[in-house]
């Protein structure tokens, strides 16, 4: 009962650790010369992916499936806690996250000297504050928009251009929107502003729609192509201390670093070997085809060239 209400209570603890090295000693004894590479069209594959992703990953899943048809790939939607819990205590061989270890995930990795190969980014895309297309706000500041959500005493209109307090409306805590908006954003505090927690980014978007003096807070890849909604543009000062004039929330911006609040799709792998996992990891991070689509889809794919046109 004890262990019960202990794995309740935490999601990534030491038990799950302990397990996790006990496998990778005994992956590395049992191993020998003839099982250290897998083909890389045939055999069967369990793929989690962050389920922030489903619509952005669903075409990407079909290209594999067709490209490779002797692969029999499962894809599993995880919320990103789950995929990482999944990722350290060896269940997945491979998980698609959208965000870097946590606070807690990488003192764990510290403390007990786990590797992990470096990850395989496959697409740039942005957490992004949107509103009704027709909301009396367009732009932001991040500085401005920071401290209202760590100084409880400064005022909407102040810092949002807003007469009454808004909700922010996004997905649960363990969704890796809310992880990378509590990292850029909330610089590691907890939410104390008004806000409305769904499971799934469809949720999120439907309560914007339908309730005015709300400010969805989500990937810029969950709403290209909806018209219900506008990103607000973001001001800000960068690394150098220059200050980045608003600008539409768009891949070309998005190259060039003009915004914020930039993140990364990423193949996480449990080892470094020439297996399935690997291959799936190469695929889309690195077809040509895949990355295109990416491109294609708005996104700033990290394997593909981008040329902009500067207009006169």
């Amino acid at each position: 009962m004890m262990i019960k209400k202990f794995f309740n209570f935490v999601s990534l603890n030491l038990f799950y650790i302990f397990l996790f090295i006990l496998l990778l000693v005994s992956c590395n004894e049992n191993k020998n010369t003839s099982d250290q590479y897998e083909a890389w069209n045939s055999g069967e594959i369990e793929i989690f992916y962050d389920n922030q992703n489903t619509l952005l990953l669903d075409s990407v899943f079909k290209m594999y499936i067709k490209a490779f048809p002797n692969v029999k790939p499962k894809f599993t939607p995880v919320s990103s806690r789950d995929g990482m819990r999944f990722l350290f205590n060896g269940k997945a061989k491979i998980v698609l996250q959208s965000r870097d270890f946590l606070r807690d995930e990488d003192s764990l990795i510290k403390f007990y000297g786990i590797s992990f190969p470096e990850p395989y980014p496959f697409a740039k895309d942005a957490l992004v504050f949107f509103t009704q297309i027709d909301a009396p706000i367009d732009t932001l500041n991040s500085k401005k928009i920071e401290e209202y959500f760590s100084d409880l005493t400064t005022k909407s209109f102040d810092k949002i251009g807003l007469p009454l307090e808004p909700t922010f409306v996004i997905c649960e805590p363990n969704s890796s929107v809310f992880a990378n908006f509590q990292k850029m954003v909330l610089k590691g505090k907890p939410l104390q502003r008004k806000y409305k927690f769904f499971v799934t980014p469809d949720s999120v978007k439907n309560y914007v729609a339908n309730n005015k003096n709300t400010i969805g807070i989500g990937y810029f890849s969950q709403i290209i192509g909806d018209l219900r909604f506008k990103p607000l543009k973001i001001g800000f000062d960068d690394s150098t201390g220059k200050h980045i004039k608003p600008k539409s929330v768009h891949q070309a911006y998005i190259v060039q670093s003009l915004y914020p609040y930039i993140i990364t799709h990423k193949a996480y792998l449990l080892e470094d070997r020439k297996n399935l996992a690997l291959w799936f990891a190469s695929f889309i991070s690195k077809e040509s085809y895949v990355q295109r689509y990416f491109k294609d889809y708005g996104l700033v794919p990290t394997h593909a060239k981008i040329v902009l046109i500067k207009e006169d």
